[in-house]
């Protein structure tokens, strides 16, 4: 399955993938060099595909749209549709997904040598981020969607924004764990580090991600617990795919969601899974030690208590003198984490 690929759909997101793993292997590989060498022409073609910069920088090409190809820089965040038109207009379903994409191209900018192409990335990450917490993130009492009922009290996160509307379900299933672990995956450095889409609530920088691991587990059998006999393996309807989402492959996703906002429950679990009698079915991607290190090394978070069904938070100090990195900047007043306007500066993790 391309997902629409011949026709210049979710170009970002797949070729994003490629971007972020051919940085990796030119910084960390031991013959990183001469592999990268070997295949820039195709990479920079992938890269560019999706994130041309503007004319004049080193990097742009003419065989590729200019500024992006998905990128709506009014918007902010981008349109994964391709050449084909939908009732609802252009759409996108994973805004993680695509923040990955810039990430990985912003990447590519710095391993390369390409310090316009990095910053086009960063800016273009940045906007993706942003609009991501605005529209992609529902709370019933702030937001674009405040008070928008039962929309905005029976959801924490969209599943697909399109033009004219948008929507609580994915493409692939109507199970809150896939609204929801669609628009975190992949978990990477950019996840915490990069001032991702999971960061930066009103209450806690780990508050949020606990807020919609709640609502992707609710209902489910335990991450942990031991498969469910005979539990259909099919992405449909109720139940099939709660099953689906809690036993298959996304069980791993939801266990690093966890990590971000509950490290200790979630290498609890990580745990539990590799000391039960059945092999637990895990992302094909992934192992009980990639997880096990994912969950064990996340960054200190204020204490979130997680507790099913309810999740409980802390308060943190607003202020940008009470943070190191904000007073480093030069930012010894005022509230910071969070602005007076919701936001979280890149600062605010200590």
């Amino acid at each position: 399955a391309d997902f629409g690929n011949a026709l210049f759909s979710d170009h970002h997101f797949q070729f994003g993938y490629y971007a972020y793993a051919a940085a990796v292997v030119k910084a960390l590989h031991v013959d990183g060099a001469r592999l990268i060498d070997e295949w820039r022409p195709r990479l920079d073609a992938l890269v560019l595909d999706y994130a041309n910069p503007p004319r004049g920088y080193q990097s742009y090409a003419r065989a590729f749209p200019e500024h992006g190809r998905h990128k709506d820089w009014y918007d902010g965040h981008s349109w994964a549709s391709g050449l084909f038109s939908l009732q609802n207009g252009k759409s996108q379903e994973s805004i993680s997904e695509a923040a990955h994409s810039y990430y990985g191209a912003a990447l590519w900018g710095s391993v390369t040598g390409d310090p316009e192409l990095r910053d086009f990335a960063r800016l273009a990450l940045a906007l993706e981020v942003r609009a991501g917490r605005h529209y992609w993130r529902v709370a019933d009492q702030q937001g674009v969607y405040k008070g928008l009922r039962p929309f905005s009290s029976d959801h924490a996160i969209v599943g697909v924004v399109g033009a004219l509307d948008v929507s609580a379900r994915t493409w692939f299933g109507e199970a809150a764990a896939y609204a929801v672990l669609i628009n975190c995956l992949p978990f990477s450095p950019a996840t915490a580090r990069v001032g991702g889409f999971l960061r930066g609530d009103l209450s806690a920088p780990a508050a949020f991600a606990s807020r919609i691991y709640k609502a992707a587990s609710e209902g489910l059998p335990p991450v942990s617990g031991v498969r469910v006999p005979d539990a259909p393996k099919t992405s449909g309807s109720t139940p099939g795919d709660q099953y689906d989402a809690a036993q298959g492959p996304w069980r791993s996703l939801l266990l690093l969601l966890r990590a971000v906002g509950d490290a200790d429950g979630a290498v609890a679990d990580i745990e539990a899974l590799a000391n039960a009698d059945a092999e637990p079915a895990l992302d094909s991607t992934l192992s009980l030690a990639t997880m096990l290190w994912w969950a064990s090394t996340r960054p200190p978070s204020p204490a979130v208590v997680l507790s099913e069904p309810n999740v409980t938070s802390v308060k943190v100090d607003a202020s940008c003198a009470a943070h190191p990195k904000c007073v480093a900047l030069g930012l010894d007043e005022g509230v910071c984490c969070p602005t007076s306007e919701g936001d979280e500066l890149w600062c605010c993790e200590d």
